[in-house]
């Protein structure tokens, strides 16, 4: 028997993993979708522990991470995105509201001409990033072709990794 996701939003056939941060709008868009276990955290540190915290070995591998404006952890995003990484290295970190997404994988800026759908597909990982033998992969770019500059480091050392450069809106 499979245990009930802790919302009650998606069953065990659920194929990738969204914890939304803070209030980001999207839970409406994205709950009736049985490929998504959704998951809700009022703060950055409430999504770590949650992203830590698999209900079970059919959790998902795959996951994104959502922040709403109100959760974007200001100066210390690299700290919490070099937390994130170590817990799921493969892990996408998208930030809702701003055109910048500075640090974090991606941005999604909501329109009135956006739809569930387009939501759906911005939080799934692409199949590239999806793995296959259980070893992690890093989230590749999505809906934007990379600029040719090279890619950002979320502190600037040399050992953090390497961020797509994408912005991904809808």
């Amino acid at each position: 028997m499979n245990p009930a996701p802790r919302d009650g939003s998606a069953t065990a056939s659920a194929e990738t993993r969204v914890i939304l941060v803070g209030r980001t709008g999207l839970d409406a868009a994205l709950r009736l979708d049985p490929g998504i276990e959704l998951v809700r955290a009022r703060t950055p540190i409430d999504a770590l522990g949650e992203l830590a915290d698999r209900i079970d070995e059919q959790t998902p591998s795959p996951v994104t991470l959502v922040l709403g404006p109100d959760a974007d952890p200001g100066p210390r995003a690299a700290s919490f995105i070099r937390s994130v990484r170590l817990i799921e290295p493969a892990a996408r970190i998208l930030i809702v509201g701003t055109a910048t997404r500075g640090v974090y994988d991606g941005a999604i800026v909501p329109t009135p001409a956006t739809t569930a759908a387009t939501l759906r597909d911005l939080v799934r990982p692409t199949r590239a990033e999806t793995p296959t033998n259980g070893a992690a992969h890093s989230p590749g770019p999505r809906h934007e072709p990379a600029p040719t500059s090279a890619p950002t480091r979320a502190d600037n050392s040399p050992s953090a990794p390497a961020m797509p450069s994408p912005v991904v809106t809808a």
